[in-house]
């Protein structure tokens, strides 16, 4: 299976192996969440790009798994000037069941 990979920008979205590893590592990791938002009662996660949405589903996956826990409610809004067709998004996103 290759990698998902955008012509436009001539470069890959996430690698092969293990996109939703890599993008919680570099996203959620990098930007220090869930972290970020204990303490807090609201908590706002904005990104230019929203791509294949991976990132939104690794943020949404800690937000879920986490539930039980005490949480801020977390804002996730996302914007893409190049976006994908439905099935193209569907193509992307079924790599990773």
């Amino acid at each position: 299976m290759s990698a998902p990979r955008s012509e436009q920008f001539d470069d890959v979205y996430f690698f092969a192996k293990d996109g939703l590893a890599e993008t919680r590592h570099v996203f959620l990791d990098g930007n220090g969440l869930p972290g970020a938002w204990q303490d807090k009662s609201h908590f706002v996660i904005a990104e230019t790009g929203f791509g294949t949405g991976l990132s939104f589903l690794a943020a949404y996956s800690y937000v879920y798994d986490l539930e039980k826990k005490p949480l801020a409610i977390v804002y996730l809004p996302y914007y893409e000037d190049n976006s994908f067709n439905e099935k193209e998004l569907e193509e992307f996103l079924m790599r990773l069941a």
